[in-house]
């Protein structure tokens, strides 16, 4: 394609900062009719998304284990219940302290919020769950109970949904899978009704379907307030926060330092060193299960530098390959910079990025403005945009598990939540949905210096 000039350029940007309009009463201009398919609010008047958008601030691996610790528990049956009975607690606690990075901190912190949610869910009748930047909801099968009282049912989808950058076209000139017009009915409820074509799905045979999904959607408004990500700010401030990572023993051995001088024309000298050497080289290192990602080499080599074979040319690089490796990691604790009540009302301070700190500056209290979405009342008026996709599988005692697809964001660039309610035909135990969410990586370099060098 010929490049524009600037006439033509001029032109393209005057039209794509035309205010988005579908009312019908001025010409269409929505991204792709009217505009270019990649015109979009700014980020301060919009949701966010998953297309080179929105990104994460990086956890701890301790908070990611609280997640995963919260998100388990929230699976259980009445655990909005057991989670107030202290008996019940006590064998949890046995449960999670046997996991990898579950601090006695860190499972007084789980409790509590988990006892907090466990009131939300019971006035909601859903729960959220990995609440960080972003988050996830969920709800059993009696939150969706009328789908079980309709002849046609909604079988569990075929592919997963996930989130990550991603370079090239985010449009196709082949297709487009069209979204479906929701509007909705009483004032401020969130009862909604379908009010154009959905795809593949003819309106007159499949009206019974149209009502249900429509009931679907609208059971699914209030768990999309819960998730949803405005502007610049997250749902919600980390657990904990780091400015770099911590090592023990944080120094290295400088009695070792000798060594690198040594007299290899000494063949007394060079025994004695080599001895010392050979000694420190077989100090017993930790275990490499749960910090493997975070041992670094100083030179990013996982194979010890031969110094036996050139004492006087390696064994520098030996004593600091073996010194990265005999450190053990001290994860930070919740609750060490501010306690999970200050958490809840948001007075937690922002993650800054470690050169920051470096270059002297010091980490500001803030009060973290927790957001508050209502589809039902911003959008009463205009409604809104629903794509609808149902699909089945058959699982197997010889394909008990259904990976789906490679990960990728389905549709385009403005697809800003996911529900997916399942019916089966049959009880499945265990049933798992994997998701994912981009992360910040502004500071991955400087982290790994630290780690391969501190």
């Amino acid at each position: 394609m010929a490049a524009l000039n600037h006439e033509q350029q001029a032109k393209l940007e005057a039209r794509n900062y035309k205010p988005f309009d579908n009312s019908g009463t001025v010409p269409l201009n929505v991204p792709g009719a009217g505009c270019t398919v990649e015109a979009e609010l700014d980020i301060s008047e919009r949701f966010r998304h998953g297309v080179n958008d929105f990104r994460q601030d990086r956890l701890v691996v301790r908070e990611v284990a609280m997640l995963a610790v919260m998100d388990a528990i929230t699976d259980k049956d009445s655990w909005t219940d057991k989670v107030f009975d202290e008996t019940v607690v006590a064998k949890w606690r046995v449960e999670a302290m046997a996991m990898p990075l579950i601090s006695e901190p860190a499972w007084e912190w789980c409790v509590l919020e988990l006892r907090g949610k466990a009131k939300l869910a019971k006035e909601r009748e859903f729960t959220t769950t990995l609440e960080t930047g972003s988050a996830c909801a969920k709800a059993d099968a009696r939150y969706f109970i009328f789908t079980l009282n309709t002849k046609t049912g909604i079988p569990i989808p075929t592919s997963r949904y996930g989130r990550r950058a991603q370079d090239g076209d985010t449009f196709s000139l082949k297709f487009q899978w069209r979204p479906a017009e929701v509007r909705f009915c009483n004032g401020s409820d969130t009862e909604v009704e379908i009010t154009s074509y959905i795809n593949n799905l003819h309106p007159v045979e499949h009206d019974s379907l149209y009502r249900t999904i429509g009931k679907i959607i609208s059971k699914a408004i209030p768990m999309w307030n819960e998730i949803l990500v405005k502007d610049y700010n997250n749902r919600y401030p980390l657990r904990i926060t780091v400015e770099g990572a911590v090592f023990e023993p944080l120094s290295y051995p400088n009695e070792l330092d000798d060594l690198v001088d040594a007299d290899i024309s000494d063949p007394t000298a060079f025994a004695a060193a080599l001895r010392r050497a050979r000694a420190y080289m077989n100090l017993p290192e930790q275990p490499r299960d749960i910090n493997s990602a975070l041992h670094f080499a100083s030179d990013g080599d996982d194979e010890m530098p031969d110094f036996e074979s050139d004492f006087a040319g390696e064994i520098d690089r030996a004593l600091r390959w073996k010194h990265n490796r005999l450190r053990k990691i001290v994860h930070p604790e919740p609750g060490t910079d501010y306690t999970y009540e200050q958490w809840k009302e948001g007075k937690a301070p922002r993650p800054d990025p470690p050169k920051l700190h470096y270059l002297g500056g010091e980490k500001a209290g803030f009060h973290h403005e927790y957001q508050t979405v209502r589809l039902e009342g911003d959008f009463q008026e205009k409604g809104l945009q629903v794509i609808i996709k149902l699909a089945g599988i058959e699982l197997t005692p010889e394909k008990p598990v259904f990976e789906g697809g490679n990960w990728h964001l389905k549709v385009w660039h403005q697809f800003l939540a996911l529900s997916r309610p399942r019916e089966s035909s049959k009880k499945r135990n265990a049933q798992r949905l994997f998701v994912k969410v981009n992360a910040k990586t502004y500071d991955t370099a400087t982290v790994q210096t630290e780690l391969g060098h501190q």
